[in-house]
């Protein structure tokens, strides 16, 4: 889809109404970066843009009579509108505001922004969907986003192995804005070097919950009760609560229950689709439980559902569950 939105854009002039949403922060920024460029190209950018917050549609309407100053078109950006979002209809604000799109002006370019999904029951949505475009950003699978990773890097004159990419993605997460950052902080540790590396990215990064609470599992399989009660404490300490850590610890128990399964049925290559992760983080996987067997995996995973079947249903206080948790878990064999 964001392939689509860029190729269409880059053919011709902008639309003049559109609708950005999805789960991808970053190329939607990109995308609206690029309606900017393109229907703001002459004149003064500045003076001709309006954006709107969660406005009402007699706001939006008045924002879009408005003449554009010494400029062909004038862009109107509406943020987080209530109107594509999960709730009743309002029928006058749903009403005026999908007649009124029928007849846009052709000075005006009117944008949608809608953080995460828009609901795409809504009159509003529907009408966009048949009078403009409709964008959904979602994030890119693994190897588009070590080909991403390796072009932005390029663009400061650095190198990237697919395997450290891969890394990268597997410690900092999917997330394209996240990732932007760590890029930025990995140029800048390389200094004159020119190829990231495996160290510079275990040095830099910040690592994503998901992966803090894959180390921690890990290090309970490898009988570090030290390094476990760090990791764990330093979660509690930044503010993750008990429950949501033990829950992320069932996940991780059953990912490695399954992963041991299908390693012994000798079906290894089928582990990250069939657990819906990516590649280098099956391999991770692989690797934490190729010296745990079975048996020991499924204790694990049953010692996590029993503790979090206890504490939602009251039969346990949730204070103290994820450090019962994780001292069972050591003492399997």
């Amino acid at each position: 889809m964001a392939k689509d939105f860029f190729t269409q854009l880059n053919q011709g002039e902008a639309q003049k109404l559109y609708l950005l949403h999805g789960e991808e922060e970053y190329l939607k920024e990109t995308a609206l970066s690029a309606i900017r460029k393109k229907a703001l190209s002459g004149g003064l950018p500045e003076m001709n843009e309006t954006v709107l917050i969660a406005s009402k549609a007699d706001d939006i309407i008045a924002a879009c009579e408005t003449l554009p100053f010494m400029s062909e078109k004038r862009l109107i950006i509406v943020k987080d509108s209530p109107l594509l979002q999960t709730g009743r209809e309002s029928g006058g604000e749903d009403g005026r505001l999908v007649s009124y799109l029928q007849n846009i002006p052709s000075t005006c370019c009117l944008v949608f922004y809608q953080k995460g999904v828009a609901n795409k029951t809504r009159k509003l949505y529907k009408a966009i969907d048949k009078l403009g475009a409709v964008y959904e950003f979602v994030t890119p699978d693994e190897r588009l986003l070590v080909k991403w990773i390796a072009k932005q890097l390029n663009g400061y004159q650095k190198i990237i192995t697919d395997e450290n990419a891969r890394r990268l993605i597997f410690i900092s997460g999917k997330d394209m804005l996240t990732l932007r950052n760590e890029i930025s902080k990995l140029v800048a540790y390389a200094g004159e070097e020119r190829e990231v590396t495996a160290e510079a990215i275990e040095s830099v990064v910040i690592p994503s919950l998901e992966y803090r609470v894959f180390d921690l599992s890990d290090a309970v399989v490898r009988g570090d009760g030290k390094k476990a009660e760090e990791l764990m404490q330093d979660m509690l300490y930044s503010g993750e609560s008990r429950l949501g850590l033990l829950a992320l610890l069932t996940r991780q128990a059953r990912q490695m229950l399954i992963a041991r399964l299908l390693l012994d049925r000798g079906e290894e290559r089928a582990v990250a689709q069939s657990l819906g992760i990516r590649d280098y983080g099956a391999r991770r996987l692989l690797q934490s439980v190729r010296n745990r067997s079975a048996d020991t995996c499924k204790k694990a995973y049953c010692a996590c559902i029993d503790t979090e079947f206890s504490v939602k249903s009251g039969l346990m206080q949730e204070e103290g569950a994820l450090e019962k948790t994780v001292y069972e878990l050591l003492e399997l064999k």
